[in-house]
């Protein structure tokens, strides 16, 4: 008869005995298959890292587009010479489309220049070929200085060169006085007789010659006081401004209708003034709107 007692110490033991053998094998796997999954953990961590890899490639496309962009923006500069920003800028300022202002539009820039400095001349030419026309006979005032100055007087230089002079010495006129006065006004109280003298004489050398000056200073030269002194140099300043007076705009008028075959106008004057070097301005009376006026 089998002793339960003993036949369940030896079933325990051996069965022990069977736990310690597969235990290492099983703990072994365990292990490894922990370990396996850890490392399949970092994997997916790599994965992870891979799909950042994939986020990366698309920040990529993206970099590689915004240097398509750059390259293209380039291309523009190489074009032009210029910056982009510059490109940009006039492309905002002037509302053309930045191809307009690349290689292109230099063409077309140069081509507009060409194009209005042409229309220009034309204009110009056109103008002149008008203003000719008007000023028929005074073409003549193209004559050089020494036609002018030995020409006959009744020849159409002559009367030009009449007229010229006219103009000429009027302007003298006006300025010698205006000078003189000047002179007068800035002399000083405590002046002394030989000051005055010397003071006038020095003033008006420029428009005279010395035989002229002797004879202009005569009673200048005689006064023995001040007073007398700054008498004559009154009298002296009212007689500078009315040969000044005696230049009249009428008879400039005048003197160059006489020359001219063709009626005036403004722009014929100013034309003619400006070939015979003529600076003050010569206007015809305002006929024409003065009889308007006094019509109404």
């Amino acid at each position: 008869m089998i002793d339960l007692g003993k036949f369940r110490a030896t079933v325990t033991v051996l069965a022990i005995s069977a736990a310690l053998a597969v235990t290492p094998a099983a703990s072994g796997f365990g292990l490894d298959a922990a370990w396996a999954q850890g490392n399949s953990g970092d994997r997916g961590n790599s994965g992870d890292r891979g799909n950042s890899g994939d986020r990366g490639g698309a920040s990529k496309d993206k970099s590689s587009r915004g240097k398509s962009a750059n390259a293209q923006g380039r291309s523009g500069e190489k074009r032009t010479g210029k910056p982009q920003w510059v490109i940009d800028g006039v492309a905002k300022r002037t509302g053309k489309p930045e191809w307009l202002l690349d290689g292109s539009g230099k063409k077309i820039k140069a081509e507009d220049a060409r194009r209005a400095s042409l229309a220009l001349k034309r204009a110009k030419k056109e103008r002149t070929k008008n203003l000719r026309a008007q000023m028929g006979a005074l073409n003549a005032a193209h004559a050089n200085e020494n036609a002018l100055a030995n020409a006959s007087p009744n020849s159409r230089v002559g009367r030009i060169a009449i007229y010229r002079d006219y103009m000429m010495d009027g302007a003298e006129a006006g300025e010698r006085s205006e000078a003189f006065d000047e002179y007068i006004s800035n002399l000083a109280d405590d002046a002394t007789l030989e000051e005055i003298q010397e003071g006038a004489r020095e003033e008006l050398a420029e428009y005279y010659t010395e035989e002229e000056l002797d004879a202009l200073l005569e009673d200048l030269d005689a006064a023995e006081t001040e007073e007398d002194a700054l008498t004559a140099l009154d009298e002296l300043n009212e007689q500078l401004m009315e040969e000044a007076d005696d230049f009249t705009d009428e008879e400039a008028i005048e003197l160059l209708e006489n020359a001219a075959n063709k009626e005036l106008t403004n722009e014929v004057i100013e034309e003619v003034n400006a070939l015979l070097g003529i600076e003050q301005e010569l206007l015809l009376p305002e006929v024409e709107e003065t009889e308007s006026a006094a019509a109404q």
